[in-house]
């Protein structure tokens, strides 16, 4: 009977913290996305605004209605995925922490973390040296050459793949050592953890400053798909481990 009432009790606090991410966690994280997509935007558009307000004016204001639809209608579905998208990326980066602290220990949760926050830098990286750069050359070879478009979006996945497997190769053989010379010997668990990781964050590595690419093509809800399906296999995973 102790040991079912442990259970109960451990079940119950495992709820509690379900119901604790999908509540205020999950309010904090679309108040924040709102908030810094807001702060983006003014701190962009603010040194244009003057050339800016016009062009809204001349769209919104001195065109019939049909000039004003046929603008907003390529991008209507942008708005309905985007934020759910990047609310969902943020859960999937959560979730993996929360899971742990059910199934093992705190001290597990730690090892993770830092080997979760380290093997993301070079995501981080790879996506502001070479996502934006990516996109922009995409952008003009798919409104002028679709066939060019496809070569190059071929060769940046090729060598964006071919140097996150030799990263993941380097990190496979030395990765406790480089955790224990980092941050000492006490860590050294986090580098056998960055071991199994390797060739997920080499995927994430190559794919995500290619992602972009489906905003320009007007596929932006292929990575909401993608995330849905990956957030429902932590739900179903974290569910399963309150048994």
């Amino acid at each position: 009977p102790a040991q079912r009432s442990g259970s109960s009790a451990r079940t119950t606090q495992q709820q509690g913290g379900l119901l604790g991410l999908l509540g205020g966690g999950v309010s904090g994280l679309v108040f924040g996305e709102l908030l810094s997509r807001l702060v983006g935007m003014v701190t962009l558009a603010y040194p244009d605004r003057a050339r800016l307000s016009r062009g809204v004016a001349a769209v919104f204001f001195a065109s019939p209605t049909s000039k004003r639809l046929r603008v907003l209608s390529p991008y209507r579905a942008f708005a309905a995925v985007r934020l759910p998208t990047l609310l969902m990326v943020s859960l999937n980066i959560a979730l993996p922490s929360l899971l742990i602290a059910n199934l093992f220990e705190l001290r597990e949760v730690g090892y993770f973390a830092l080997m979760h926050l380290v093997l993301l830098a070079p995501i981080g990286l790879t996506q502001k040296a070479f996502g934006d750069v990516i996109t922009g050359t995409f952008s003009g070879y798919y409104r002028n050459d679709r066939r060019r478009a496809l070569r190059f979006v071929l060769i940046s996945a090729g060598l964006l793949t071919a140097a996150s497997i030799a990263g993941a190769l380097v990190l496979i053989a030395i990765a406790p050592t480089l955790f224990t010379v980092l941050f000492g010997e006490k860590w050294a668990p986090s580098g056998v953890m960055a071991q199994y990781f390797a060739f997920a964050i080499a995927f994430m590595t190559a794919s995500i400053p290619l992602s972009p690419i489906l905003n320009v093509i007007e596929r932006p809800g292929i990575p909401f798909a993608f995330n849905l399906i990956q957030l429902a296999g932590f739900a179903a995973v974290y569910v399963a481990s309150w048994s």
